[in-house]
């Protein structure tokens, strides 16, 4: 209020005109000085129509740039948004004419200083006045310029699927999902297989590779039931051996988050597919794949033995267990087969009444 006061001309200044000149600035001294000087009146006030109104007067290649560094949504290189434009690095007269009407804003003088709007409000006028396919050409020729100079997989995806290109960033959304496991970020692993399993139109095999990694990612975030769903249908329609490793994980991941019943159901089916019944504590360890024991019902409280694949079943004494059930949380997701049996586990808890389907 002191700035607008102090830049209005008028001694005896509206009180509500203030106001509005503040409210529409968002805050910059910048845009409230502008305001002032648009000597609009109160009900007039818009900055919207102020920068549009700067942005179509621009030559050309300067809207042109504006468009791209718009489109980039976040600080972009000098030289990737020149090329993205269509212009040559050494051509700076738009960057020069940007900079002076502060539609945008950079540090020191070298090419590769990054870029961006002066104010976020720039970036939603000039967004919003767009049409959808010229949108649609600025993001695609970003990805371009952006995949040539090795940008990470998760700005690419973000592109391509803004140029509408859904396959392209459903490749990227993968490629950056496997970036971020690898990085133990499994969180946003999981949302970028999610979206990449809702882009693309992948076959089947890679859909169900896909479907593994989602459930990888969503196991070592904690998502134990989402990520059971993810190897259930990961399972389906896959090759014998890869189908019963993806219901043993999935068997776990709905055993450790409460959801025995549907968990040992699981893991029966698991059991009949791996070998002969569980006739004993000895009998039963020489069945099962290395690794994998029988554990004495009085260490899991609440838990049931299992049943095996003749019939039979373990003493009701015993559990399935298996030695290696303390491997490193930051195990590779799509690559625990390797570490851990092809075999359920059952954990202790208070069974949940609730199951889990794969859809």
């Amino acid at each position: 209020r002191a700035l607008v006061l102090a830049l209005s001309e008028s001694a005896t200044t509206d009180p509500g005109w203030v106001d509005a000149v503040v409210a529409e600035s968002k805050g910059s001294p910048y845009y409230i000085e502008e305001l002032v000087r648009s000597a609009a009146p109160a009900g007039a006030l818009s900055l919207d129509a102020l920068i549009h109104g700067r942005v179509e007067a621009l030559p050309s290649p300067a809207r042109d740039l504006l468009e791209v560094v718009a489109a980039a949504g976040r600080p972009i290189e000098e030289r990737l948004a020149l090329t993205a434009a269509g212009q040559a690095s050494g051509e700076l007269s738009a960057l020069a004419t940007l900079r002076a009407g502060k539609l945008i804003r950079a540090s020191g003088a070298g090419e590769g200083d990054r870029i961006d709007v002066y104010h976020e409000q720039v970036r939603a006028t000039v967004l919003r006045r767009l049409s959808r396919p010229a949108l649609q050409d600025r993001h695609l020729a970003l990805a371009g310029t952006l995949s040539k100079a090795g940008a990470a997989a998760q700005r690419l995806a973000e592109h391509y699927l803004g140029a509408g290109s859904n396959d392209e960033a459903a490749l990227w959304s993968r490629r950056a999902g496997d970036e971020a496991a690898l990085a133990l970020a499994f969180e946003q692993a999981a949302s970028h297989y999610q979206r990449a399993l809702t882009l693309g139109a992948f076959p089947v095999g890679d859909r169900r590779d896909l479907e593994a990694r989602l459930g990888g990612s969503l196991a070592n975030a904690g998502h134990g039931a989402a990520a059971a769903a993810a190897f259930l249908r990961a399972a389906e329609g896959a090759p014998a051996a890869d189908s019963l490793d993806r219901k043993r994980q999935a068997a776990e991941q709905l055993l450790r988050s409460g959801y025995l019943d549907h968990g040992v159901e699981i893991a029966r089916e698991v059991l009949r597919a791996v070998g002969p019944g569980l006739a004993g504590h000895r009998a039963g360890d020489a069945a099962l794949p290395a690794g994998a024991h029988l554990v004495p019902r009085a260490r899991v409280p609440g838990a049931q033995g299992v049943r095996g694949a003749a019939g039979g079943s373990a003493p009701d004494r015993y559990l399935l267990g298996n030695r290696q059930w303390a491997r490193p949380s930051g195990s590779h997701p799509w690559r625990e087969s390797a570490i851990a049996p092809r075999v359920a586990r059952a954990s202790g808890g208070r069974a949940a009444s609730g199951r889990i389907d794969a859809g």
